[in-house]
């Protein structure tokens, strides 16, 4: 049986020897793990129950966000699809909600919601 070499996973591989070969040569493990320390400390990260309690925890924070979101959303654009007046009054909201880069909001959320 012959296997077949996708660019993809040449690609990947690639990534993975230059990322081994800079760690080796960067030597800070601390700054620039090599991949083998990394797939190590996954494997130990991976088999902690306190990662699986901070993953579930997140996961439930993001759901809740979500539904937040929609729960304001859904009314909102219901009511600027059926109104003039709302969707006037929302219209310059998303319009410079729009040009905002998301890396943006991010960042400042990050800084006030932390």
């Amino acid at each position: 049986m012959k296997i077949k070499r996708s660019p993809a996973w040449i690609s990947v591989a690639t990534v993975l020897i230059v990322w081994h070969l800079a760690a080796i040569k960067i030597n800070h493990p601390a700054l620039f793990p090599s991949v083998t320390d990394l797939l190590h400390e996954l494997s130990v990260l991976l088999g902690s129950s306190a990662f699986y309690k901070s993953f579930s925890i997140t996961i439930a924070r993001a759901l809740g966000g979500l539904l937040i979101a929609l729960l304001l959303a859904v009314p909102a654009s219901v009511a600027a699809l059926h109104s003039a007046f709302w969707k006037s009054f929302f219209s310059p909201i998303v319009i410079t909600l729009r040009s905002i880069p998301v890396i943006a909001v991010v960042l400042i959320a990050l800084l006030f919601l932390n």
